[in-house]
């Protein structure tokens, strides 16, 4: 992480915008309004990045994600797509008096592997930091298709691994999920399969499979 700090301060004045040159294309806040934001990287930022809220820390953080308020959020962080919404996996007090929320993005009801983000909103009901990133663009067409695969198909990889005299300690839980090649952006329908195992020696792990074709997309 670069330790060199920068101070970025974005105005928005009724019925004018004010743009700011920074790294990361900040923002922009309400009115005469100001907020001041310590640009760090892409996926984590700290300063004053949201106007006060009267609305539940989780809403506060909902609502900037999905753009539907003045926000100083990375470009990376935030998603306007139709279908996208976030969902609250953890909300508790802080040590230094403000409310962690932590939300998984979710598209079209489906989990989006790997993108959680984790927020700090103060009792003003600003959020005071964020890190974690937003998938890009995932109203893609492939995304539509019908999965190929069952969900009893995805889970024959552990057998083609371990063979097929194999004892569950419990039902291998499969999930659908959205996974994003971080390399070239490319969403696709996929099962997240999570076992484990006593015989003939104990195992456990995750995979995702790709419900189209059932290729390996991550072996963890």
């Amino acid at each position: 992480m670069n330790n060199k700090k920068e101070i970025a301060i974005v105005a928005l004045t009724t019925g004018l915008v004010l743009t700011s040159v920074t790294p990361y294309g900040v923002a922009y806040a309400e009115e005469t309004d100001q907020m001041q934001v310590e640009i760090q990287e892409d996926s984590f930022r700290t300063g004053e990045l949201t106007q006060p809220s009267q609305k539940t820390p989780e809403n506060v953080v909902k609502d900037a994600l999905k753009e539907k308020t003045e926000h100083a959020l990375s470009p990376k962080q935030v998603s306007g797509d139709k279908g996208v919404d976030y969902n609250v996996v953890q909300k508790r007090s802080s040590y230094d008096g403000t409310t962690l929320v932590r939300m998984q993005q979710i598209y079209e009801g489906k989990e989006v592997y790997g993108h959680q983000l984790t927020a700090h909103v103060d009792k003003k009901g600003i959020i005071k930091s964020i890190s974690g990133e937003s998938a890009q663009n995932l109203t893609q067409k492939d995304l539509k298709n019908a999965s190929n695969l069952s969900k009893e198909e995805a889970k024959q990889y552990i057998y083609t691994k371990y063979g097929n005299d194999i004892k569950f300690i419990s039902e291998p839980e499969v999930k659908e999920v959205i996974f994003v090649n971080e390399n070239h952006g490319k969403a696709s329908n996929a099962y997240q399969v999570t076992f484990a195992a006593a015989t003939p020696n104990y195992v456990s792990g995750t995979y995702l499979v790709n419900a189209h074709n059932g290729d390996i997309l991550k072996n963890m």
